[in-house]
């Protein structure tokens, strides 16, 4: 998990997006129950302006009730709001 995460960043760093969001779809699948991951993830999509994608994955997210899923309507909002 640790070294998803690291190389994610690393992926960042050197201006490897689309890498970048293999490893946080990787860290999805392999943690479900992790919702720190998706979100994450989602940041990084806002970030880059792949608003569309975000929603998809925040929208699924948001159904939950956790804290992850106030995260997830902030971040939606987030997304709304740069939509116009």
């Amino acid at each position: 998990e640790e070294l998803s995460k690291q190389k994610q960043q690393i992926y960042l760093k050197i201006n490897k997006l689309d890498l970048a969001i293999q490893e946080g779809e990787k860290l999805i699948k392999a943690f479900p129950d992790e919702p720190r991951h998706a979100i994450a993830l989602t940041e990084i999509l806002i970030a880059n302006k792949k608003f569309d994608e975000a929603k998809a994955i925040l929208e699924k997210l948001a159904e939950g009730n956790s804290l992850e899923n106030s995260q997830a309507h902030l971040l939606l909002a987030d997304i709304y709001r740069s939509k116009g």
